[in-house]
C-alpha cells in the first residue's frame, strides 16, 4: 500500500506540466496529501523497527530504507520542479507546502539514522551474546569431559572384580561410574555383559540397547544384545517344558522362540560383520555364541562352521574346540569327537595353569577328561570347578551338567562317573539356592 500511494504520487507529479500546458488547474500539494506522505513514511520506519530483532532482517530493513529514502528524494526533486514551475505559471505551490516536504524528508531521513543505530546496537548484542554462549558451552564440555574422563576410571577396577567373579563388586563400580556419566558407551555395555552373566536379562537388554541409542554400530554392545535374546529364547524353552499337553500354547511359545532367535542372529552377525574378530569380556569369539544358537535350532552343519571360526581367532583357548567336539557328538561321530577332545584336554590343563579363576577353563578339563574315560582326573578338579562357578550365576554349572549328560548318552561305558558328576553338581546349586536345580 506505501509503494503505491508514492508510485501515484510520482505518477501525478508527472502529470502536473501537461495540464499546466492545457491550462487546466493542477491538483494542489495539500495539507491532507502532505500528512498521508508522513504517515507513510511513519509505518514504514515502525515496520523496519519491528523486524530489527534479527541482525541480518535488520540490515536487510535498513537497506530497504535507504532505496525508499532515494525514491523520496526523486518524489521530493520532482515536487520541487514541478511546484516551482508551477508556482511560476500558476501560483500553485506556495512557501508552506515546501516547508512541509522538507520536514518529511528530514523525518524520514531521521527514521534511518534511528534504524542504523538500533541495527548497530543489535548487532554488538548479537556478539555479546554469541561470545557468551560459546563461553558457556566450552565450559559445558569441559565438565562434561571431566565426568566421561571420571567415569573411564571405573573400568579397569570393574573389570578386575568381574574377572574374580565379583559380579556385585562389577556391578556397583560400573553403577558409580554411570552416577558420573550416564551415557558412557563402553560402561553400559560391560554393566550390560555383567548382568548378562548374573542371569538379570531384562537389565542387561536395558544397557546394551542404552549403547545403541548412542552409537548404533558399536560392536560390542551389538553381539551382547544378540547373546542376550539367545538367553531370552532360553527361557522360553524352559517355560515350553510344561506346556506339551497344551498345544495351542505350546506353539505359540515356540513361534516366540523362533522370532528371538532371528532377532539374536540378526544381531551377532551385524556385529561380526563389523568386527569379525570380535571378542566378549572374557576374552570368547561370539562366533561361538552364534556357534550355539545354530546348535539349538539343530544347524549343525553351520554351528560347526561357526565353532571352526572360534578356533582360528582363539586357538589357545579350549572353547571352541570343546564345542566342535559335542557338535562331532551330535552328528554321531564319535571319532573324530575323541579326537577333539585330545586337544580339549591339552589346551584346558594350560588354561587351568595360567588362570587360576577361569571356570570354563576347567569345565573343558572335566568334559574332556569324562570323554576320554579319565573319570578320576575330572573328579579330581570338579571340586575347582565348583568353587569358581560364582553363586551369581548359575546357568554355568547348569551349561556344564547338560554338556556332561549329553556326553553320557554316547558314551554308555562312562554313564555311572559322568552321573556322579552331574548329581555333585546339582546337590550344589541346590546348597547355593537355585531352586531352579533338579537331578537328571
Amino acid at each position: 500500500m506505501r509503494w503505491f500511494l508514492l508510485i501515484g504520487l510520482f505518477c501525478l507529479l508527472l502529470a502536473m506540466p501537461l495540464a499546466a500546458q492545457d491550462a487546466t488547474p493542477m491538483v494542489p500539494v495539500t495539507d491532507e496529501n502532505l500528512t498521508e506522505m508522513g504517515v507513510v513514511a511513519t509505518q514504514i520506519a515502525e515496520n523496519v523497527t519491528e523486524y530489527a530483532g534479527l541482525v541480518e532482517e535488520a540490515d536487510s530493513k535498513v537497506d530497504h530504507a535507504f532505496n525508499l529514502l532515494g525514491l523520496f528524494e526523486l518524489v521530493f526533486g520532482l515536487i520541487t520542479f514541478v511546484g516551482t514551475v508551477g508556482a511560476i505559471t500558476a501560483g500553485i505551490v506556495g512557501f508552506r507546502g515546501i516547508q512541509q516536504i522538507n520536514s518529511a524528508r528530514e523525518e524520514l531521513i531521521e527514521s534511518k539514522k534511528k534504524l542504523e543505530k538500533e541495527t548497530s546496537e543489535l548487532r554488538e548484542s548479537f556478539d555479546k551474546q554469541i561470545a557468551l554462549r560459546l563461553k558457556e558451552l566450552e565450559e559445558t564440555l569441559r565438565f562434561d569431559n571431566a565426568k566421561t574422563l571420571s567415569a573411564t576410571a571405573f573400568i579397569p577396577i570393574g573389570e578386575r572384580q568381574y574377572r574374580a567373579s565379583d559380579y556385585e563388586g562389577a556391578i556397583n563400580t560400573y553403577s558409580q561410574a554411570l552416577e558420573l556419566d550416564a551415557n558412557h558407551l563402553v560402561v553400559n555395555q560391560k554393566l550390560a555383559y555383567v548382568y548378562t552373566q548374573k542371569g538379570e536379562i531384562e537389565k542387561a537388554k536395558y544397557h546394551y540397547e542404552k549403547t545403541l541409542q548412542q552409537q548404533a554400530n558399536f560392536a560390542p554392545a551389538l553381539a551382547g544384545l544378540g547373546f542376550v535374546h539367545r538367553r531370552m529364547a532360553e527361557h522360553v524353552e524352559k517355560e515350553m517344558k510344561s506346556l506339551h499337553n497344551n498345544k495351542p500354547m505350546y506353539d505359540q511359545k515356540e513361534e516366540q522362540r523362533k522370532e528371538i532367535l532371528n532377532k539374536a542372529e540378526s544381531l551377532l552377525l551385524q556385529a561380526l560383520r563389523i568386527s569379525p574378530r570380535l571378542v566378549d569380556d572374557d576374552g570368547e569369539s561370539w562366533w561361538g555364541v552364534l556357534g550355539g544358537l545354530y546348535k539349538r535350532r539343530e544347524q549343525i552343519n553351520e554351528a560347526i562352521d561357526a565353532y571352526k571360526r572360534v578356533t582360528e581367532i582363539t586357538p589357545n583357548s579350549s572353547y571352541g574346540f570343546g564345542n566342535l567336539a559335542l557338535l562331532y557328538m551330535r552328528k554321531n561321530d564319535i571319532e573324530q569327537m575323541l579326537q577333539t577332545y585330545v586337544h580339549v584336554e591339552r589346551i584346558a590343563e594350560k588354561e587351568a595353569v595360567a588362570e587360576q579363576g577361569n571356570f570354563w577353563g576347567y569345565a573343558d578339563l572335566i568334559t574332556s577328561r569324562f570323554a576320554l574315560g579319565k573319570a578320576e582326573k575330572a573328579e579330581e578338579v570338579l571340586p575347582t570347578a565348583l568353587s569358581l562357578a560364582p553363586a551369581e550365576s548359575p546357568y554355568m554349572l547348569q551349561g556344564l551338567a547338560e554338556t556332561l549328560a549329553d556326553l553320557a548318552k554316547v558314551l554308555p561305558q562312562n554313564t555311572p562317573a559322568i552321573q556322579r558328576a552331574i548329581q555333585r553338581i546339582y546337590d550344589h546349586l541346590k546348597r547355593n539356592g537355585d531352586s531352579a536345580a533338579s537331578t537328571q
